[in-house]
Order: C-alpha cells, then structure tokens, then sequence
C-alpha cells in the first residue's frame, strides 16, 4: 500500500509540472518498458530453449553413435563367438566319433588274431604294436576334443587290447608252456574283461551325449499329446465363438 501512495504521489507531481499530458507520457513509458522487459525476457528463454535443445540433440547424438558402435562390436563379437561355438562343437563331435570308431576296429582287429596261429601273430606283432602306438598317439593329441571321460576310457581300451594281445604272443613263447600257462592266460582274461566292461560304457556314453541314435521321429507328438492338442484348439474355437455372440 505504501508503494501505491508513493507513485499516486509521484504521479500528482507530474501532473502539477506537466499537466495531464505529462502523466499519460510517463504511465505509457511505464507500460512500453514494461512490455520491452517481458519480451526480452522471453526471447531470451526461448534463446535459451534453443540453445539447450541443440545441445540436447547433439549430446544424443553423440550417445547414439556410441551405442551404436558398442552394439556393432557387440554382435560382432557375439557372431564370431558363436561361429566359434558351433564350430568347435562340431570338431568335437567329429573327433569323438572317428576316435572311438579307429579304437573299436582294434577290437576286431584283435579278435582275427584269435584263430591265429603262432606263427602268424609273430608276423603281425610288430605291425599290431605300430597300430596302437599310432591310435594312441592320435586319442592323446585329440584329447581336448575328446574330454577326460573318453580320453581315459580309450587310452585304457586301448593298452588292454594290447596287452591282451602280446599276452597270446608271450604264451606262444613260453619256455615253460604247462607250468606258466595258466598265470599268463589268467592276466590275458583279466584285460579282455576291462575290454568287455569299457566297450558298452563308452558306447552308451556317446549315445547319451552326441545324441547319435537319435532321428525326426524322436521329435514328433505321438497320439495322447495330437488328442490334447486337438482339445486346447477346440476349446480355442469355442472361447473365439463365445466371444463374437457376445
């Protein structure tokens, strides 16, 4: 109120110096700075607006190719991990595969030797003991495709063949045939039991986990899953029917 009176009195002032003009003037003066003041204010918010916005969209902008170069590096590293992924998997499934079928054809390569007489085992011997050097030289070096499981499992498949093998030689070549026959035919029935024990293990283990019995009628529905099936799309049907009535 104090200030009213004041302008009220600063006002009558004027109009005794100036007369009414004077104060018409002076108010319209009043009102043009007032005016003036407002729209500087404005312009420069909206300056300001402007301003902030650029910033804003260049700040996003700079965010984005970022994060678009982050994203790009991403999925870059992610496809070549994954080309890694299954092409390694794949090795690993091929090595098991051919590994365990070269060991299982020292089985039968060992049991021709069977019929063999001694004559003919001191033929092969050399060439039976180059053999298993080689497979085992080759489940050794494919080891990291092969895992410890099969790695061990074929190494003792293979020194037992072996084994069971230069046993047969080493009774052929006994000095003594009655007399020590009996312990070295004893050593050669204990490795063909670890054979007869290894072979169904490994095979039931790379059934199990390369998954190489399997086919497209393991994967389809038999006939009690197509009934409930055909029961979710009836009731399906009904739930759309009641729908439209409603």
């Amino acid at each position: 109120m104090d200030e009213f009176d004041k302008i009220v009195k600063t006002l009558e002032k004027i109009q005794t110096v100036f007369g009414l003009i004077g104060v018409i003037i002076v108010i319209t003066l009043v009102i043009v700075g007032f005016l003036i003041y407002k729209y500087l204010v404005k312009s420069v918010e909206a300056v300001a607006e402007e301003a902030s916005k650029k910033s804003l969209i260049k700040f996003q902008s700079t965010i984005d190719d970022k994060l678009e170069t982050k994203l790009k590096l991403f999925f870059r590293n992610e496809n070549i991990r994954n080309d890694l992924t299954i092409h390694f998997a794949i090795k690993s499934i091929e090595t098991k595969l051919s590994i365990w079928t070269e060991t299982y054809q020292l089985y039968f390569d060992f049991q021709k030797t069977w019929d063999f007489d001694k004559k003919q085992l001191d033929d092969k011997i050399e060439e039976y003991d180059r053999i298993f050097q080689e497979n085992r030289e080759h489940i050794f070096l494919n080891s990291v495709f092969l895992g410890g499981f099969l790695t061990s499992k074929l190494i003792t498949l293979n020194n037992s063949i072996r084994h069971a093998i230069r046993t047969q030689y080493r009774k052929n070549h006994l000095a003594f045939p009655l007399q020590d026959g009996a312990r070295t035919e004893q050593d050669r029935r204990r490795y063909l039991d670890k054979i007869d024990a290894i072979l169904p293990e490994v095979e039931s283990w790379i059934n199990l986990n390369l998954t190489v019995d399997h086919n497209t009628k393991m994967w389809d529905f038999n006939e009690s899953e197509l009934k409930i099936i055909a029961e979710q799309n009836k009731e399906k049907f009904e739930d759309l029917s009641t729908i439209k009535e409603n």
